[in-house]
């Protein structure tokens, strides 16, 4: 019960810790392979880009400004 316990406890920490680190951007564009249309295909592929570009940018805009409020 006690190990039980201590792992129930870790988990609980760890999930804590990696919620409060920002999600990692999580890549949608394996999804767009079960699309059988080819246009419709592209355009998932495109959408992703689209949105990992705008998650890349926006965690570059986070980081500049932690290290502008560092300075």
């Amino acid at each position: 019960m006690k190990s039980v316990t201590c792992l129930g406890l870790a988990s609980l920490f760890l999930l804590a810790a990696c919620s409060t680190m920002g999600r990692p951007y999580i890549d949608d564009s394996a999804a767009c392979d079960d699309i059988v249309d080819a246009k419709e295909r592209l355009d998932c592929y495109e959408r992703a880009d689209r949105a990992e570009s705008e998650w890349r940018k926006e965690k570059r805009d986070e980081d500049e400004s932690r290290t502008s409020k560092d300075d």
